[in-house]
């Protein structure tokens, strides 16, 4: 699972809040820490404030279209955002 190969004690998580919950189980498994963003006021992934966590973790997953909220956000946006996390975290694995 993604989680145990791009986490760690040192590399967050970053998901949504709420969001399906597996990743964040399996990251306090591991005693990743975990970087939940609240959802924005139309009750979608606000990945702005993603982004902004994205730097120095291992994995950002980005559960579209979304679960519990049913929202999502479209390719363009999704290609976005990707492209943004790789440049501004290298480093860190985006799971859509």
């Amino acid at each position: 699972m993604a989680v145990y190969a791009f986490t760690s004690p040192q590399r967050a998580l970053v998901t949504g809040a709420p969001s399906f919950e597996d990743p964040v189980k399996h990251a306090e498994l591991t005693q990743a820490p975990v970087r939940a963003v609240p959802v924005d006021a139309q009750l979608k992934l606000d990945l702005g404030r993603m982004l902004d966590e994205s730097r120095g973790a291992g994995l950002v997953f980005l559960c579209n279209p979304n679960n519990p909220t049913a929202t999502m956000h479209g390719a363009a946006s999704v290609r976005d955002f990707v492209a943004q996390v790789n440049t501004r975290a290298p480093e860190c694995v985006v799971m859509v």
